[in-house]
């Protein structure tokens, strides 16, 4: 509609013809609808005996209802068209008003994509960094582990050394002199192996965790870890070495007792050799926990410090205006999402439900069922009227669909 009309919707305001062809219309309508609502009148019910005369009767009426709709239609189109004439200066101003939206709308769009981009970008330099601290934390504890599992192991092999296949005292001795000289170290395959650990490759690439690996075995190089090793084992070591006078005697009793004698002193040794053992797995225990809490003290600070640093990016960037989400499918058939999302929707406590409501009453049909919401009633309908399916806990209602023909 523009305003180079050749005939203007106010020219029949201004010859007053609108208000003449209402005045001439309107008296046609009533008298056309009182005449069919006598006719109709006289069958205040259906029955079996009148469906045929009403039947017959429906023609007429839809008749008369097209002719009305026909006539009523020459003043509505009219005053349609003077409504539309009207408000083409509202829409003007609308359409400036939602190209100024519009244009503050491009503006603040584009600022939520930049935060996105650089929350994106924050929170996978959250992961990057705490997947480096976890790797940390798992080759250093590597380190740990395997150093107590050395020193676990020297224990064991230094009992089985100096009390397993000795047959004379000359045994012992030649087994404590090279016990006495022997230098334990790392074994290499060992310290290696440490630096072998899984990650999350989401967080950082192969060459990333390789690049670390190899800084830390530049911190804690073969030699430092030997080193605490030497130091780990130490005690265990000495405590060994001191009880080799302990040691020979025990063996020199043994070899000079009786049968039954030679027994109880086995036994008390090997009670004694136990007894020393526990306490020798406490000390390791106790040195395992000194030497993991450091390490997982600083695991947490790190991700801790990786959450406050993608924090910070996240509040420094430049604050948007009111945001709506918008959720899109990336299939065009998505049944499972549909379900998830139907189910969620169905325990969230400010879901309403499915019936639809009008002032808080239920909206019954014509057939006095229960009407659902519009959502609802486009799934229910097509399911009728397409499928041929069954559905647990569903009933499907038959109503009668009249269809006059001319």
């Amino acid at each position: 509609m523009s305003e180079e009309l050749i005939v203007k919707p106010t020219d029949a305001i201004e010859s007053g013809s609108l208000i003449k062809l209402i005045q001439e219309s309107v008296p046609k309508l009533q008298k056309g609808a009182a005449n069919t609502i006598e006719a109709t009148s006289k069958f205040v019910t259906v029955t079996e005996e009148n469906v045929e005369e009403v039947k017959a009767l429906i023609i007429p009426v839809r008749t008369t209802r097209e002719k009305m709709e026909a006539l009523r239609k020459t003043t509505t189109e009219k005053m349609d068209a003077l409504k539309a004439y009207m408000m083409i200066p509202e829409k003007q101003v609308k359409d400036e008003e939602e190209r100024l939206r519009a244009g503050v709308g491009k503006i603040e769009q584009e600022k939520i994509r930049k935060n996105a981009e650089a929350e994106k970008v924050a929170a996978a330099n959250r992961i990057k960094e705490q997947t480096k601290a976890d790797v940390t934390a798992k080759i250093k504890l590597n380190v740990t582990d395997v150093i107590i599992a050395r020193c676990s192991n020297v224990e064991v092999e230094s009992g089985k050394y100096l009390n397993d296949g000795i047959t004379n005292m000359e045994d012992f001795e030649k087994k404590s002199e090279t016990y006495k000289t022997v230098k334990w170290r790392m074994k290499q395959e060992e310290y290696d192996k440490c630096f072998i650990v899984s990650y999350n490759q989401s967080g950082i690439t192969n060459a990333e965790y390789k690049e670390l690996a190899d800084k830390l075995k530049e911190d804690m190089t073969y030699e430092k870890v030997n080193a605490m090793f030497i130091e780990k084992v130490g005690p265990i070591l000495n405590n060994w070495k001191a009880k080799i006078p302990q040691l020979k005697e025990e063996w020199t009793a043994k070899f000079a007792a009786s049968e039954s004698e030679r027994a109880r002193l086995d036994a008390e040794s090997e009670k004694k050799n136990k007894e020393d053992a526990k306490r020798q797995q406490e000390y390791l225990d106790e040195q395992k926990t000194v030497m993991q809490a450091p390490v997982q003290t600083e695991q947490v600070m790190a991700k801790v410090e990786a959450d406050f640093t993608e924090q910070a990016v996240v509040q420094s960037l430049e604050k948007t205006g009111p945001k709506k989400k918008v959720l899109k499918f990336v299939n065009d058939k998505p049944v499972a999402e549909l379900a998830e999302i139907i189910y969620h929707c169905f325990m969230h406590p400010k879901f309403k439900g499915i019936i639809k409501l009008n002032d808080g009453k239920v909206v019954l049909d014509e057939n006095g069922n229960k009407e659902y919401v519009d959502a609802v009633n486009y799934f229910v309908d097509f399911f009728a009227s397409n499928c041929d399916a069954e559905i647990k806990n569903t009933v499907v209602h038959e109503y009668a669909k009249v269809i006059i023909r001319k």
